[in-house]
């Protein structure tokens, strides 16, 4: 931090273990007793480092800047007794995946006596592969994707009891591994899930509009968002599979989708 701008640095190295189990016993009074037994694992390892400065000159302004880079490996396994019909334990619900993804962004804070302008602009990229495993039945795929992202903001400060703002950006959101690459019948109930190797990431533009202030010791704030998103991430039934005749669900990407409201706090 020997720069004469730099105001600010952090830097974090992270690692995580995860387990989750969900185990269930079942004493039925006309079928056989029968256990289920859950798992999924998450190893992770990550970097994270932030900074700010201060640029002086002609046009004033707080600059802020990060970078993300992270990878998980996770796993997950289904067992039990008495499985149901059609199915043999332990099963995978999805195959063993790497996630990688990286992430960084640069953020400017331009303040006058009154206005304050936010723009800032950001990167995305995610990858996903599945590993070969024994127990996952259905068919895998690699995939991969990227966006810069912008967005551009600003505050009207009129006075301490009232301040308009406005904010406009696009967003982007990676699918998960097991929306991409999963498998999982249960013929007893008469459906399946299977994995979408076509999904892609979800696109988003958002609009806020509102306003805040403070009034002796209560804070408020108003605001009206509308979200519209492209390829957005829904599971969906998408028909019968006339091979086994099971319902058959899916990750699938919906071409239009918009999400609108209004918020008092």
């Amino acid at each position: 931090a020997s720069a004469p701008f730099l105001t600010q640095w952090t830097t974090h190295l992270y690692g995580q273990h995860a387990d989750n189990r969900q185990f269930t016993a079942e004493d039925r009074a006309f079928s056989a007793d029968r256990t289920r037994d859950n798992t999924c694992t998450e190893r992770g390892i990550g970097l994270s480092t932030q900074g700010q400065a201060v640029l002086r000159g002609a046009l004033p302004q707080r600059l802020s800047f990060g970078l993300d880079l992270a990878q998980s490996n996770i796993s997950g396994e289904r067992d039990g007794t008495v499985p149901p019909f059609g199915e043999t334990f332990p099963a995978k619900p999805f195959p063993d995946t790497r996630y990688r993804s990286t992430g960084a962004f640069l953020q400017s804070e331009i303040d006058t006596d009154s206005v304050t302008v936010i723009p800032a602009l950001r990167f995305d990229r995610f990858s996903l592969t599945p590993t070969a495993t024994s127990g996952f039945t259905g068919e895998t795929v690699d995939l991969s994707d990227q966006a810069v992202t912008p967005r551009l903001g600003a505050i009207w400060r009129l006075s301490n009891s009232f301040a308009p703002y406005a904010q406009w950006a696009l967003g982007f959101r990676a699918p998960q591994p097991d929306q991409v690459n999963n498998g999982f019948s249960n013929f007893a109930s008469g459906y399946k899930s299977i994995g979408n190797p076509n999904l892609k990431a979800e696109h988003a533009r958002s609009i806020e509009l509102g306003a805040r202030g403070q009034l002796a010791v209560l804070r408020w704030q108003l605001a009206w968002f509308d979200n519209r998103y492209r390829d957005f991430i829904s599971q969906q039934l998408v028909g019968i599979d006339p091979d086994d005749g099971l319902m058959t669900f899916q990750y699938v990407n919906l071409t239009d989708a918009r999400i609108r409201g209004g918020e008092l706090r």
